[in-house]
């Protein structure tokens, strides 16, 4: 039994899976430059707005980001050189023992912006953000290996930014 779970922590990751997390994460950090970008050049009436929506998006990719390298670092045990995957890139149990109660907060803080900016779009349709019901966890992350939960909240990152982005271009209109 033991031999088994040892062969099932120390499969090597699949390259495909890599190149997801990794296309994830800079399209994540592209998003998060276009809106930096845009609303540097900010007209004055909407300043403000724009500033909110910033601090906003920003303290969400925060939370994200350290929840990420928390996973990798103790359910990954660390980075692995070769494949810039964590080592132990499909482990679930403790993956999920310190995911799940973060995504608790983290839902409710996505569900928040959401609202904040269905309200600050007028009418702009913003997508969902995975937030429609409070079932994040179960819906994207339950019984998934560390990989695929980096993979999603590297998504979930991208969809803070872009419809940061969204509703900045839009408000300028």
């Amino acid at each position: 039994m033991g031999l088994l779970l040892w062969s099932c922590q120390t499969k090597k990751v699949n390259q495909r899976e890599v190149a997801i997390y990794q296309t994830l994460r800079e399209a994540a950090q592209q998003q998060r430059q276009d809106v930096h970008y845009f609303t540097r050049q900010a007209p004055d009436s909407l300043e403000q707005v724009y500033q909110l929506i910033v601090k906003k998006a920003t303290t969400i990719d925060q939370a994200l980001v350290a929840l990420n390298d928390t996973l990798v670092q103790k359910a990954g045990k660390g980075v692995d050189t070769k494949t810039q995957a964590p080592k132990q890139a499909y482990e679930t149990a403790q993956t999920h023992q310190i995911l799940k109660p973060k995504l608790v907060q983290l839902n409710q803080t996505l569900r928040q912006y959401y609202e904040f900016l269905k309200v600050k779009a007028k009418g702009v349709p913003v997508p969902d953000l995975k937030v429609y019901d409070e079932k994040l966890y179960s819906r994207y992350f339950e019984g998934t290996p560390l990989i695929q939960c980096l993979q999603m909240l590297q998504q979930l990152r991208n969809d803070v930014w872009f419809n940061a982005n969204l509703v900045s271009q839009r408000l300028s209109y």
